[in-house]
């Protein structure tokens, strides 16, 4: 109950301050930035007027065939398509990420044994278009061994004469000599963008907590709230619950607005919940930082240390593919916010770790400023 007190008391503080308004208006200003740069890009990336930044919603990352080939591609609606027209203009119109040509004798060359040659056109200024590369593609190499294997049962003859599936990719704004479009927006999107966006809520919380605790300090008021009948606990709590709650509120708007542009988050609970962990450890540390902070300029150089480190963590490794970037929430949180299905299998032990961190850091946090208020006392 003085919990909820106090954190019903510091909600009103926080969300009537002006500070904490100019900052969320500021970061709308950096997520529309973005977002406005990622809609410049893929505008003058593609050779179609006004560009092909246009998304179905997650889970329907649609895809045209042109042809009859028997392909089940997960995750993705398969679209057919008459085989008429520019290939990008039919991508244009329809609002297709890929588009998959395959020819009228592609069944007969199959039969016969020889190599059926489909073409994929990627929109390589599509953040989904690596999805459905790596679907299609996949799709692809599992047709093609079913149907070696059918032909080896048929022939029953070495599988160097089987039948075989040939792709040939072709991207938007693709000559026949190279690519203009960068075939890495999606990596870059989805891996270093959509998570910088969603951590801005994050970062500004351990600021928020260090400027509630050393606020109330430098104000001579909080000698006279250590008089009160509450414990450290209920204190620490009150405070840091509002400021994860306004945190996660914060990143939920994001994640809309960024489906609302046409960039695609997949997962929104799942990011969110990481996300709620990690604002609990930014919290944490807020609290540690405040123990030892007197006045709020002291506490600003702790908290921008911090945030100076954490970027280096979260984002330098951006490009390794194996060690700690695998343990990283953001790498998490990029799989996540990309694919349609992630199990939690290959993941859970991120949200362990942040869960006992989250606990660890609250607790630490508390008793150092336990200890600290004793030793001033």
């Amino acid at each position: 109950m003085k919990i909820a007190t106090i954190a019903k008391k510091e909600l009103g503080d926080l969300v009537s301050e002006r500070v904490y308004i100019m900052a969320f208006f500021a970061q709308m200003v950096i997520v529309m930035g973005i977002v406005f740069s990622a809609l410049l890009y893929t505008s003058v990336a593609s050779p179609q007027p006004g560009g092909m930044f246009t998304q179905t919603g997650p889970g329907k990352v649609k895809v045209g065939l042109v042809g009859d080939i028997p392909l089940e591609l997960e995750g993705i609606e398969t679209v057919a398509v008459e085989p008429a027209g520019d290939p990008f203009q039919v991508m244009a119109s329809r609002g297709l990420v890929a588009l998959l040509v395959v020819p009228e004798d592609f069944r007969d060359r199959l039969s016969r044994g020889e190599t059926a040659r489909v073409e994929l056109y990627l929109d390589n200024t599509n953040v989904l278009s690596g999805y459905a590369d790596g679907v299609i593609s996949s799709g692809l190499a599992e047709l093609s061994a079913q149907l070696q294997q059918q032909r080896l049962q048929e022939l029953g003859v070495d599988s160097g004469v089987l039948s075989r599936v040939e792709l040939q990719e072709v991207a938007v704004g693709t000559s026949r000599e190279g690519i203009r479009a960068s075939p890495d927006f999606y990596e870059l999107m989805y891996g270093l963008l959509v998570p910088f966006i969603l951590l801005l809520p994050t970062f500004l919380a351990s600021n928020m907590m260090t400027d509630s605790i050393v606020g109330e300090k430098e104000k001579r008021t909080y000698e006279l709230i250590l008089t009160a009948p509450i414990t450290r606990w209920e204190l620490v709590m009150g405070k840091a619950a509002p400021i994860v709650l306004l945190a996660g509120i914060q990143a939920g708007l994001w994640i809309l607005l960024l489906m609302a542009k046409g960039i695609p988050v997949y997962n929104p609970l799942k990011v969110l919940a990481l996300l709620l962990l990690l604002d609990t450890v930014f919290v944490g540390f807020g609290i540690a930082i405040s123990a030892f902070s007197q006045e709020i300029k002291d506490a600003n150089i702790g908290v921008t240390i911090l945030l100076i480190l954490s970027s280096i963590l979260f984002f330098a490794p951006v490009t390794v593919k194996e060690g700690f970037y695998a343990l990283s929430p953001v790498s998490a949180m990029a799989q996540l916010a990309s694919n349609p299905g992630v199990p939690l299998a290959g993941i859970w032990h991120i949200y362990a770790g942040l869960a006992l961190m989250a606990g660890g850091v609250i607790y630490l946090g508390s008793r150092l400023l336990d200890v600290n208020d004793n030793l001033r006392l």
